[in-house]
This record gives C-alpha cells, sequence and structure tokens, in this order.
C-alpha cells in the first residue's frame, strides 16, 4: 500500500482513538514516532498514546476503559521495560491492537503534566491532540535544520530507543547531552 495511504489511515485510527480517550482524559495525546515519522512521510511502526486516568482506575478498570475505545488484546507492559525505564512520569504501559494497527498506551502519573520531558531525544518531540493537528517542539525544528539528534541527559548512547532512532535516521548526527544542559533542552 502506497505510504501515503498508511499514514491517512494510522491519522485515521489516531483521531478515533483521541476522541474516544479524551473523555478520560481531555489532555490524551498521541506523541513521539508516529508523528514524527508521518513528517519525514513515513508510515509509523506502531501508534504511542499518553493520558492519565482517574486515581481510583486499577488496571481492571483502565483495560475496560481500553476496551470500550476500541483496543483489542490489552496486555499490561511492565513500566521497568527498558523501552520505558527513563521515562519517569509512567505509571503503566498497555500493549494493544487497534483493529490490525499495533498501538502503545501509556498511563501517565496523575499529576504528571510533563509527559514531553520524558522523550529520550529531540527528534521524538510531537504530539498530536484529538483535533488532529500534529504539534512539534522547537528543539524537534531544529533537529531538523540541523541534521542534529539532542540525546537527553540520561539516556545511554545504547539505549534501545536511541539505537533505533539512530538506525532510522542515519543520516543525522547525534549529541549526548548532560544534566546541566537539560534546560536548554527543553
Amino acid at each position: 500500500m502506497e505510504s501515503s495511504k498508511v499514514i491517512s489511515e494510522q491519522r485515521d485510527i489516531a483521531v478515533k482513538v483521541l476522541e474516544k480517550l479524551s473523555l478520560v482524559d481531555p489532555n490524551a495525546v498521541l506523541a513521539g514516532g508516529a508523528v514524527r515519522d508521518w513528517r519525514f512521510n513515513l508510515p509509523a511502526t506502531d501508534l504511542d498514546f499518553y493520558l492519565r486516568t482517574p486515581n481510583h482506575y486499577s488496571i481492571p478498570l483502565q483495560k475496560e476503559l481500553l476496551a470500550k475505545v476500541g483496543f483489542i488484546s490489552v496486555n499490561e507492559v511492565s513500566a521497568s521495560d527498558p523501552k520505558y525505564q527513563c521515562m519517569n512520569n509512567i505509571e503503566r504501559v498497555y500493549e494493544a491492537d487497534f483493529g490490525d494497527q499495533k498501538c502503545n498506551i501509556m498511563v501517565m502519573t496523575s499529576r504528571s503534566w510533563s509527559w514531553w520531558y520524558d522523550f529520550s531525544n529531540s527528534l521524538s518531540e510531537g504530539f498530536m491532540g484529538a483535533n488532529g493537528v500534529a504539534c512539534y517542539t522547537a528543539a524537534f525544528e531544529k533537529s531538523l535544520l540541523d541534521k542534529k539528534v539532542l540525546v537527553k541527559a540520561g539516556y545511554q548512547e545504547d539505549h534501545p530507543h536511541i539505537l533505533k532512532i539512530k538506525h532510522k535516521f542515519p543520516s543525522f548526527t547525534f549529541e549526548m547531552k548532560n544534566k546541566e544542559e537539560l534546560e536548554w533542552f527543553m
């Protein structure tokens, strides 16, 4: 299938999912790789949704919510999985399918408003709300212009996510940031 058609279908799925998730969390977003990949006119591997649920939502209630949204084969993944261990605000992670589309649902801590600070690198700092509009940070735009990805403090060069980005975007250089430089990065 042509990549623009796949991207269009993925965007439609994301908007449908976000319209439903926003009933629980009006600030629910699709973020990271999909929004970035679409900017490069590449289909996404999966769709990563971020939301917060009320404190009283237990795992069974969260799974029920995800089933009502339309997710199938919902499985909890450990937030300490190497893919997610540097993301400080994650409470729970679910992997699921929406039709044929692979999805990850990150349930953030209830008081977390800074999910975008958890991205491992500047080339992943994009998000989309239920309105279907993609937004990118200044660090993302600068990465595009400079062909340089800034890797956030706390992530090692051999972190699985960093290695994945290096493989996907070999024409970009990568610069590791330290704690003193973190404020500029955000």
